[in-house]
């Protein structure tokens, strides 16, 4: 009787999820809900424990929209990111301008990779699917997007060491898509940049009164660029 008890806890357990161990500790999660009016999106952070809310951050239009609660410093969810090492030259690998690049899960490094003269070469490791969240010194957020299968893939934004809002982009297999934007620190637009099949199609550049500073685009093909000045004017 005792035997038999034992299997039947094991296998409701087995069959009903929610009698399973849930994951413990803060859990990150990152949305984009687009204005189809406007092409601005609204970024949310929902920082999560025990299915529970103790942190969010909405962000929309360069400005933080929300922020609530208070950041934990460790989540559990995520593969952290840090330069460890930034150089002129690794001569035994003939390479220059190098960045070394560690990804951390849970306290222990997963991946490794370097970055030189604007290339990538990944030399330990896997760099886990799932949240990749790179920091500051002072431990505030720098980047945040998703890895799927060794790309970028999904919403992704930058932040100042202040906290607000630097660049918001969607990768789509690796490459952004759709509208990207960068922000001064007051929030106006620095540029901004539509992706269309892994190309640029067109590009604004505005000053930081948020007047626009010079456009360009494709027309057919030839590319057009118009500049202005600092009250907006068409410069001939």
């Amino acid at each position: 009787m005792r035997k038999s008890l034992i299997i039947l806890i094991i296998l409701v357990a087995f069959f009903n999820p929610g009698c399973t161990k849930q994951p413990t500790g803060p859990l990150l999660e990152i949305s984009k809900e687009e204005d189809p009016k406007t092409n601005f999106p609204t970024y949310k952070l929902i920082f999560k424990e025990n299915n529970e809310v103790i942190a969010k951050i909405f962000f929309k239009n360069g400005k933080t929209l929300l922020a609530e609660g208070s950041i934990p410093a460790h989540i559990t969810n995520v593969t952290n990111v840090e330069l460890i090492r930034s150089g002129d030259l690794i001569p035994e690998l003939g390479l220059k301008r190098v960045k070394e690049i560690v990804y951390s899960s849970k306290g222990k490094v997963v991946a490794r990779l370097l970055r030189h003269n604007d290339k990538f070469d990944l030399i330990e490791g896997k760099i886990p699917n799932g949240l990749i969240v790179e920091k500051y010194e002072n431990g505030n957020i720098r980047n945040i997007f998703t890895n799927r299968n060794g790309k970028r893939d999904g919403p992704g934004i930058g932040l100042y060491p202040s906290g607000r809002i630097k660049i918001e982009v969607t990768y789509r297999d690796d490459f952004p898509s759709g509208i990207t934007r960068r922000y001064y620190e007051n929030g106006s637009v620095m540029f901004e940049e539509k992706f269309v099949n892994k190309r640029i199609i067109s590009r604004k550049d505005y000053y930081e009164n948020g007047k626009l500073k010079e456009e360009t685009y494709s027309d057919g093909d030839k590319i057009v660029r118009r500049n202005y000045d600092i009250q907006g004017e068409l410069i001939p």
